[in-house]
């Protein structure tokens, strides 16, 4: 406030246009909604003899949802190949993660073995920037900065984005596919 009880200009356009304001606010989730709808519905292909799952859990305090793919053999023992994105995500804002991911792996004895597998694709794919150190949950990973990213207007063709990005992760997936079989084909 200004010593004659004036509010400061940001304060006073907000008490100019609050009822607009209030009103677009209301919007976000909406928004969020569609947007989760969007990455839960993305035509990802997975590599041959896969099974694809969805799912959600709460962790620090957020809604967390993934499109995931595992060995319908069960030959990776829990590991599996994850999209994952949260409550607060939109076409171009927030958390959106694909990678090996790992939280669920079953026994201790294969993680020497996963860690060399991270360790691999570091070196032999460096242009591709993975992310992670072996840990859990996640092995290797790329964020959403490593990803297609919406253009401008991306809201008129939801469909082009999302086959852009739905070849990128497929592509991705199928890389890390090979590498988990020959990981677990040389393991077993």
């Amino acid at each position: 406030m200004t010593d004659r009880g004036r509010l400061e200009p940001r304060l006073a356009f907000y008490a100019r246009h609050q009822e607009l304001i209030e009103e677009w606010l209301g919007v976000r989730g909406d928004f969020r909604r569609r947007a989760n709808k969007f990455y839960r519905k993305l035509p990802i292909r997975g590599p041959a003899e896969t099974k694809l799952e969805e799912g959600q859990h709460k962790a620090r305090g957020r809604e967390w949802r993934w499109v995931s793919i595992e060995k319908a053999d069960g030959v990776w023992k829990g590991a599996a190949l994850r999209l994952e994105w949260n409550d607060k995500t939109t076409f171009a804002t927030g958390h959106l993660r694909i990678g090996i991911w790992i939280g669920d792996y079953e026994g201790e004895e294969g993680l020497p073995a996963l860690n060399e597998l991270s360790n691999s694709l570091h070196t032999h794919d460096p242009e591709m920037g993975w992310k992670g150190d072996g840990s859990r949950p996640w092995l290797i990973y790329l964020d959403r900065d490593q990803m297609p990213r919406p253009r401008e207007e991306y809201w008129n063709d939801l469909g082009g984005f999302g086959s852009e990005l739905a070849t990128f992760v497929s592509e991705r997936w199928g890389t890390l596919a090979k590498a988990l079989d020959a990981l677990f084909n040389e393991r077993a």
